[in-house]
């Protein structure tokens, strides 16, 4: 974030690069509440950790917009080797955030989008993504 707001940039479209910024402080500030909360009273609040799930879906909404337009407005050609693994970080990052949700919860989280058709299917989704970058010769 600190090379996209950096004076001069005019890579990042600003209105999306604003809205980006508003949620993560949004986020941040969730997270430092929930801290302060486990540390002081030993637990997780159930309420907080249900925010943090919808502001970090709004967080990665936002943050995959203003990936988009920047790739679009610069015309910069992403390999497909960078794209698979991009996605595969993607699929990582919203298994994890799934399992902690979940864990956080005691197994119950409301109707929340983590993980399209499921963690099952996103690790078929990684497995085809693994299998494609090493048919392509780029992992051993």
């Amino acid at each position: 974030m600190g090379s996209l707001t950096s004076a001069g940039n005019t890579v990042a479209d600003t209105a999306t690069l604003a809205k980006s910024l508003a949620i993560w402080q949004d986020y941040k500030g969730l997270i430092e509440t929930n801290r302060t909360d486990f540390l002081t009273v030993g637990y997780a609040n159930a309420r907080l950790t249900g925010d943090l799930t919808i502001k970090v879906s709004e967080l990665t909404d936002s943050l995959q917009t203003l990936y988009n337009k920047t790739i679009e407005d610069t015309k910069f050609k992403v390999s497909k080797e960078t794209a698979n693994t991009r996605e595969m970080g993607l699929i990582i990052k919203s298994v994890v955030a799934e399992y902690i949700a979940r864990s956080t919860t005691n197994g119950i989280i409301a109707a929340f989008s983590f993980n399209e058709g499921g963690m099952e299917n996103q690790a078929r989704v990684f497995d085809k993504l693994l299998s494609n970058l090493k048919e392509g010769g780029r992992v051993r």
